[in-house]
């Protein structure tokens, strides 16, 4: 039996960079708002700090078909959108969300306002736009701006990001 990309996750709490390709243009609702995506590759800035850990949020993010929960869920559950990359770092500190969203926002374009973060309103965006730079060197930069420490990367199949 082939393993499950999730089954290499661990189940530990932590932090984690989700990177999403949109192929077009989409209309995302999150909230109140609406908002207009221009295609190209997002990273999405997550914790995992419940009983699932990593591997039960990052196995939820990958299912298309699930309840309408979180904003990201209403990219994650589109047919078109694609994960490419999953970071995490296995942490407890429930600062570390709130940290690697800052340091992506010096590192990346900044998303749409409050989507992600409306459990945490001074983080502005969970939401970046990877813009002229290499996607994993991006990531590795959030992390080691926000934490000191690089991430362990899971590549989903495309690698020119």
């Amino acid at each position: 039996m082939k393993p499950t990309p999730t089954s290499r996750l661990p189940g530990c709490r932590g932090v984690y960079l989700l990177a999403l390709k949109t192929p077009g243009k989409l209309w995302i609702r999150y909230g109140f708002r609406e908002k207009l995506l221009p295609p190209g590759i997002y990273v999405y800035v997550g914790s995992a700090m419940g009983g699932g850990g990593i591997r039960g949020r990052i196995t939820r993010h990958l299912r298309k078909s699930k309840p309408i929960h979180w904003h990201i869920d209403r990219l994650t559950s589109i047919p078109e959108v694609s994960v490419i990359l999953i970071s995490y770092l296995c942490t407890e500190k429930r600062e570390a969300e709130s940290l690697l969203a800052s340091a992506c926002r010096t590192i990346l374009e900044p998303g749409p306002p409050g989507f992600g973060c409306s459990d945490k309103p001074r983080d502005k965006t969970h939401l970046y736009k990877v813009i002229g730079a290499s996607l994993a060197e991006a990531v590795e930069k959030c992390f080691m701006e926000a934490l000191g420490l690089k991430p362990e990367t899971l590549w989903m199949g495309i690698r020119d990001a």
